[in-house]
């Protein structure tokens, strides 16, 4: 007997118009988490970063369930 997989799950990309300053400030922020300049943030330099703010645990779950 095989185990159950669950189904594919299908991933919704988030587009975002970001203008001149925002660009600049938005890539600055990525650049400090990316240090390999991967394009991409894996969960455990997402959490340092986010604990880095200050924000609330609760809050952190938020935008962490919004960004995955």
């Amino acid at each position: 007997m095989q185990p159950l997989q669950a189904p594919p799950v299908e991933k919704k990309v988030l587009k975002v118009n970001l203008r001149g300053r925002e660009h600049g400030y938005y890539s600055n922020l990525m650049s400090q988490v990316d240090v390999k300049a991967e394009g991409k943030v894996g969960g455990k330099e997402a959490v340092t970063f986010f604990k880095s703010s200050g924000l609330s645990v609760d809050k952190l779950k938020e935008i962490w369930v919004i960004a995955s």
